[in-house]
């Protein structure tokens, strides 16, 4: 994936804007247009694209947060994915249920294909697929994505998709034991590393709702090297 999209309501164009260009380690970019809404394109300290694009989503705003409610995030948008060869992408898109609603030529800079799953919520719905002459193999490291991850309700649902990419002719890995979430992993033809996660246990595994976010909490195979991994975590203050 090449960006990770967040859904911002519609009049908070200029407020995100102006925030994001107060920020010195933030690279902010014109805004543009894509599929009809607005999209301000930015990449963070470690060069990772991100973008804030209108529109709508069921996803209630953080009331007690540093941006104003009426501002704030309203969850994923979705994701962009850079694909050599879009057509083998799409194939795979389509195979999990997913259904091209749209597309946008852009001659000069590239395609875009939008893709949007059947019966999904209204937030993380959509996933771009982008491509552009000549572009180069992507790259391992400091702001990139390492993996798309897909959301399923169970292990059933999770196993009958995983059946389904078997038969045809994708090799999902077994099932991973995460303690919060059970997952498997595939590449798409282009490379692509997908994982497909269940929402149990979740994370109200090991702490109550109360205090989710107060505590720094480690799955099983990480807890007897708690003090290797917060020295290596920036401190995060919250408000």
């Amino acid at each position: 994936a090449t960006a990770t999209a967040f859904t911002i309501p519609d009049g908070s164009v200029d407020y995100w804007v102006d925030r994001l260009d107060g920020f010195d380690e933030v690279s902010l970019y014109p805004v543009t247009e894509r599929f009809g809404r607005t999209v301000i394109q930015f990449q963070d300290h470690d060069g990772q694209p991100l973008e804030l694009i209108t529109g709508e989503s069921d996803v209630e705003p953080w009331e007690e947060g540093p941006v104003p409610a009426e501002h704030a995030l309203r969850g994923f948008h979705g994701v962009t994915i850079q694909p050599h060869n879009p057509r083998l992408t799409a194939e795979v898109l389509e195979l999990m249920g997913y259904q091209r609603i749209d597309t946008e030529p852009t001659p000069q800079d590239g395609d875009w294909m939008r893709y949007r799953v059947e019966d999904g919520a209204n937030h993380g719905e959509y996933i771009d697929l982008y491509t552009e002459p000549n572009m180069h193999e992507g790259s391992w490291g400091y702001g990139t994505v390492h993996h798309v991850a897909f959301r399923v309700a169970d292990d059933d649902q999770q196993m009958a998709l995983r059946q389904r990419l078997r038969d045809g002719g994708h090799r999902p890995t077994s099932m991973k034991d995460r303690n919060y979430f059970h997952s498997i992993y595939f590449r798409e033809p282009n490379g692509v590393n997908f994982e497909i996660a269940t929402d149990p246990p979740g994370f109200l595994h090991d702490e109550p709702a109360e205090e989710l976010g107060e505590t720094l909490m480690l799955p099983p195979f990480l807890r007897d090297r708690r003090e290797e991994v917060e020295e290596t975590l920036a401190d995060i203050t919250t408000p």
